[in-house]
């Protein structure tokens, strides 16, 4: 507050400034005008509220969720509002989404430390802003079938609002190999299966009783230490004829999604006179 004393264009009067704001609340100041005459006068000044204020700090951009086992993805953002004040919510069931304040365990966090080395660091002080934590969850997908939601961060005064996209891709499934030719004799052969589709629904045929088809894992096979690796595991019978036969092995979901095939051949048997 200046007087204008000395304003030609403003005779007897005063001029009132105030310090710009990021506060969504509006605060009152009162300005004292005393005369030479120790008289008093009280004029209040009312600064408006700015509204509120979301600052995303770095990106909200959610890298796509795989089908299956994800970790929750975590987003950061500061607000000059109380969490009341602020609304978010998921347009699809299988994905969720909660708000969380981290300003109170920050300052706790802040008043903890009372020395660097031997020195004495200053009391923290709370400014108007909050901190906030948007944890992103999403559930299983058990189709092949990739899904889209969207998340909706916004105030209630209506002055922010942010759309965030989530997308979760769908079970994957193919082989390490589609053909597979072997020799005459009897023999063991394994195809290593990629993808993320649930061994336990998988399922798996052969169109032929000389090659026998099925699914290990580390569950099933725990003698071979497979890891998280599983295989399709081919049983050839021997080929006692001379000419070359062939079958098909068919891997998919038990849906009926997801189908994968390998051709088997198989030489016939060389016979040699000596």
């Amino acid at each position: 507050t200046t007087s204008s004393t000395n304003e030609a264009n403003i005779p007897d009067g005063i001029a009132v400034t105030v310090d710009a704001t990021t506060s969504n609340k509006e605060e009152t100041a009162i300005v004292t005008l005393t005369t030479l005459y120790g008289k008093e006068k009280e004029i209040t000044v009312t600064r408006a509220a700015t509204g509120t204020i979301i600052q995303p700090d770095g990106s909200f951009e959610i890298p796509a969720f795989s089908a299956i086992n994800n970790e929750p993805r975590m987003l950061y953002f500061s607000s000059n509002s109380e969490q009341s004040e602020l609304t978010v919510s998921a347009n699809e069931s299988w994905c969720h989404v909660t708000l969380s304040d981290l300003s109170a365990s920050e300052i706790q966090n802040a008043r903890q430390v009372q020395y660097i080395g031997k020195k004495k660091v200053a009391s923290y002080q709370a400014s108007n802003g909050h901190y906030y934590q948007l944890q992103v969850s999403v559930d299983d997908n058990a189709t092949e079938t990739g899904r889209e939601a969207e998340i909706t961060l916004k105030s209630k005064d209506g002055n922010a609002s942010y759309t965030i996209p989530v997308t979760q891709k769908g079970l994957t499934l193919s082989l390490q190999k589609t053909e597979l030719q072997v020799g005459a004799s009897a023999q063991t052969s394994r195809i290593e299966i990629l993808g993320d589709v649930p061994t336990n629904q998988l399922q798996v045929s052969s169109n032929a009783t000389w090659c026998k088809a099925s699914v290990i894992d580390a569950t099933t096979n725990p003698e071979q230490n497979l890891g998280e690796r599983r295989y399709l595991l081919c049983e050839i019978e021997a080929n006692v004829s001379e000419d070359t036969r062939t079958a098909v092995l068919t891997l998919k979901m038990k849906n009926g999604k997801n189908v994968q095939t390998v051709n088997v051949k198989q030489n016939g048997y060389s016979f040699s006179l000596q």
